[in-house]
């Protein structure tokens, strides 16, 4: 598989329907503020402060990033004190990318997209042990604010507690619980909640949207379960493709790449250090 801009396209589509349905959940909920801005095949969105869901998607890769476009998404951010420049494909308008460079935006990290061909997947076969069901949905929720909260670093050291803003964590748990097309996943590990993940089915792409596993559970397999779980379910929905996110040279890249997935794109995170 290689990654091409109309392929690019497609998933950025993707991206960024899941990203206006959090935005849409979020603010049904009126735990905080939030919204969604169309803007051109992209959108802008706001679901709250410190919510990884808060930012630019989808921009630059259909049409380039305009400076009126640029405007309406500052002026849409501007009453919550943020300035997220934009998630853009490396595929996407090197213009646009300039643009945001002379409005003062600056790169601040860069995401891998990486995805596989279903169709080539060998039948997937959990570890021992290991069984993977669809919810429930609290044991879910707990399990991924304790598993994220206690996140791993790239070297395999687990990250202090105070590292994660917990609640935040809450927060997004409860936006992606909202959103109606989200799966979510629990595996037991010998009849023990051991860990939880979630996944979305956009017209023939299968979405990872995250996996945790809890601390006291770690290098027994979970995570593996989870995957072979989730390309199976791929494989019964008739989906042509699976897409994971995940931060470059990560223990997710790994696990991922060791199962037929390959890098596709990267992501240029830009945001403006102004206030």
């Amino acid at each position: 598989m290689i990654g091409t801009i109309a392929l690019a396209r497609r998933i950025e589509a993707a991206e960024t329907r899941l990203s206006l349905a959090m935005a849409d959940v979020t603010q049904r909920s009126g735990r905080t503020a939030a919204f969604g801005l169309r803007v051109g095949a992209g959108a802008a969105v706001y679901c709250g402060p410190g919510s990884p869901m808060t930012k630019v998607i989808g921009v630059a890769i259909a049409e380039p990033l305009t400076d009126e476009n640029i405007d309406a998404i500052e002026r849409a951010y501007a009453p919550f004190d943020e300035r997220p420049g934009g998630d853009l494909s490396t595929l996407a308008d090197v213009d646009s990318v300039r643009r945001l460079e002379e409005r003062g935006y600056r790169l601040q990290r860069i995401e891998m997209v990486l995805g596989c061909e279903i169709g080539a997947l060998l039948p997937q076969v959990l570890p021992d042990g290991l069984t993977v069901t669809r919810g429930p949905e609290a044991e879910w929720a707990r399990i991924s604010v304790e598993g994220f909260a206690a996140a791993e670093t790239v070297d395999g050291r687990e990250a202090p507690a105070e590292h994660y803003d917990t609640s935040a964590l809450e927060m997004v748990v409860e936006q992606f619980a909202g959103v109606g097309e989200v799966r979510r996943y629990v595996a037991h590990l010998h009849g023990v909640p051991a860990g939880a993940a979630s996944a979305r089915v956009d017209e023939g792409i299968y979405q990872f949207c995250g996996a945790a596993t809890l601390p006291t559970h770690r290098r027994r397999g979970v995570q593996s379960a989870l995957l072979s779980a989730r390309l199976e379910e791929a494989r019964a929905e008739r989906c042509d493709l699976a897409v994971v996110t995940v931060e470059p040279g990560s223990r997710s890249q790994a696990n991922v790449q060791r199962r037929g997935f390959v890098p596709l794109y990267s992501r240029l995170v830009m945001a403006s250090l102004e206030t």
